[in-house]
């Protein structure tokens, strides 16, 4: 790669180093920067002529040695820097670039405001599936959302992998790392917490359950109860950890230095904005039977919450006052209830919003049946949250976790009796102007306080409080 100008084929640099190949370049600008910082090839005089390069290419040839050499080089580089500096790291360097430039531009400067103010790259760690469908919803929830660069946040996020070199300035800039739930593996967290601290970056670790003490019939994998010690060694080796709930903060506060609760939010982006889906999912006005459509919404792991309310829900079906339809939880079919299928092109959580919003369209109420547990009492009130904003009227369990619902009038609390439960459903299925008036508060309440809608909400505040030596 002769290049004759300091910035031509630098990027052509590092495609070839890619594929694994040295390179003999010039002496000059970029090729020649990095060529000297990582190795990978060899460097000549722009001003020899052309026998004595050629007479160099001849010697290289009969030289297995230095080729095996310089191609080490460069395997290093992939495990390094190749790795590791991608677009996104690029992209981070010149943001903090342009901010600088901006910065220095001012007209009237404050030195001490700027170094207070001064942007700082955060490393994100979030759960990932394979597809877009596998990543959690509690990513998107807890991360994804907060973490949508904008030039007017102080902190600049790069998401990376768990095999990222922590220690290794050449992978990109890095001020601190935020790391979701237990994205790390047991057997990794040791090595994570000492490169960290080897290149003084605070841990921040976000967690919305009490991971530590998972009940085994929601452990059916063993998952947790693995990687619980490991878990609690993240915990107490990070600078701060945010939590979802103050439970959970009272929960953990004996395994943290420092914790900060952040409550979860919807995001106004996915949830606020008009819908391009014309009607419901389901049936439309003109097709809904005369009984009480109710809904719910869950996962496998609260099964055993739905199944509290189901002498509730099988008397209701046997007055035709009312059905309930689920959707998510248990794989097996039941007499008690419809099953809606989640289309798999709508898995992944940002197309599953829209989706679930056009659905609830086509149903009068939806129940959030939470058993009074030890473990429940750490969770947030997220699924309220998500029947409010879908403008349904919602029965929820009376208990610590959705207390914030009945103080606002966003929904109606149930005590966990069965006869408490048919009770309150029989009248509301009854009463659609209540319904009515509680789906429109809920609503309001959650749009106006409940929202992520410019992706810091003091978030960024918190976090950019982190220092190694807490």
């Amino acid at each position: 790669m002769l290049s004759i100008w300091p910035e031509t084929y630098c990027h052509t640099l590092t495609e070839i180093w890619a594929c694994g190949l040295p390179v003999v370049a010039f002496k000059l600008g970029a090729m020649a920067e990095r060529i000297a910082k990582y190795g990978g090839g060899w460097l000549l005089d722009p001003s020899m002529t052309p026998a004595a390069f050629l007479e160099f290419l001849v010697a290289l040839k009969r030289d297995v040695r230095a080729i095996r050499a310089k191609q080490e080089e460069v395997l290093n580089w992939q495990g390094g820097c190749g790795r590791h500096y991608d677009t996104k790291a690029m992209a981070v360097s010149y943001d903090l670039l342009y901010r600088d430039v901006l910065g220095r531009r001012r007209s009237f400067r404050n030195s001490a405001r700027e170094a207070h103010l001064r942007s700082r790259t955060a490393l994100v760690i979030a759960s990932r599936g394979r597809t877009d469908s596998d990543i959690p919803a509690s990513t998107h929830i807890r991360i994804l959302e907060r973490t949508n660069n904008k030039l007017s946040r102080p902190i600049i996020f790069r998401e990376v992998t768990a095999s990222y070199p922590w220690d290794n300035p050449d992978a990109g800039p890095a001020n601190l790392v935020l790391i979701q739930r237990d994205v790390i593996k047991p057997f990794d967290v040791p090595n994570l917490v000492a490169r960290c601290r080897s290149a003084r970056l605070p841990i921040i670790v976000d967690v919305d359950d009490d991971l530590t003490a998972v009940p085994p019939d929601k452990d059916p994998t063993q998952r947790y109860r693995i990687g619980a010690e490991a878990f609690k060694v993240l915990l107490k080796s990070a600078s701060l950890v945010l939590v979802s709930t103050h439970a959970l903060k009272d929960r953990l506060t004996e395994m943290a230095n420092r914790i900060e609760v952040v409550p979860s939010r919807l995001s106004a982006r996915l949830w606020a904005t008009r819908l391009q889906v014309e009607g419901g999912a389901g049936d439309t006005a003109d097709d809904r039977p005369s009984r009480c459509r109710i809904l719910y919404m869950g996962t496998i792991t609260h099964d055993d919450d739905l199944e509290m309310i189901r002498p509730a829900i099988e008397a209701l079906r046997g007055s035709e006052l009312g059905e309930l339809h689920v959707v998510g939880g248990q794989v097996a079919d039941a007499d008690w209830f419809e099953r809606v299928p989640i289309p798999e092109q709508v898995k992944n959580y940002p197309s599953f919003v829209p989706w679930f919003r056009a659905l609830a369209r086509s149903f009068d109420l939806a129940v959030a049946p939470l058993r009074d547990t030890p473990f429940n009492l750490c969770k947030s009130d997220l699924k309220g949250m998500d029947y409010g904003a879908a403008g349904l009227a919602a029965l929820l369990s009376d208990v610590a976790t959705f207390s914030g619902f009945r103080d606002q009038g966003w929904a109606l609390l149930i005590v966990n009796q069965p006869d408490a439960w048919e009770h309150a459903l029989a009248i509301l299925c009854m009463d659609p102007d209540a319904r009515g008036r509680i789906a429109r508060q809920a609503r309001r309440g959650i749009r106006n306080d409940r929202m992520i809608r410019h992706g810091g909400e003091d978030f960024d505040d918190i976090i950019g409080s982190a220092t190694i030596d807490e």
